[in-house]
């Protein structure tokens, strides 16, 4: 590709013109929507038991879905619902001490996942 700037972030081939204003918004990590969303999905898929659990999760909530209807009852909405739920549960009682700098860096971080995102991956694994 003559005169085109690699993305270092999603790795797209982009005109000189555009480039500069893409790659500084982008966001994209590792393939991921963003470091956030690449760094739990990491974490829950580094270890035997996590993988273990999660996968397990995403088989209980794919059955869960095909019994109800609605889009709110998909296996990637279930899913995604425990996984925010479960990580920010776990988040509150890891910061049960005053409020700090790193309790709103944590809390922010969080915001920014996509669960969405994580469950698809973890349901077409």
């Amino acid at each position: 590709m003559t005169n085109r700037i690699q993305c270092v972030r999603c790795h797209q081939f982009l005109p000189p013109s555009v480039a500069p204003v893409h790659v500084a918004g982008c966001q994209r990590y590792c393939g991921w929507t963003n470091y956030e969303t690449w760094n739990v999905a990491l974490w829950l898929t580094n270890s035997a038991p996590s993988d273990r659990y999660w996968r397990n999760m995403a088989k209980i909530c794919r059955h869960s879905a095909n019994e109800k209807d609605g889009p709110d009852h998909s296996a990637v909405a279930l899913l995604a619902a425990q996984l925010q739920s479960e990580h920010e549960d776990d988040a509150e009682n890891a910061l049960l001490n005053p409020p700090s700098v790193f309790s709103d860096l944590l809390r922010t971080a969080l915001c920014e996942v996509d669960w969405r995102e994580i469950a698809e991956s973890l349901l077409d694994g």
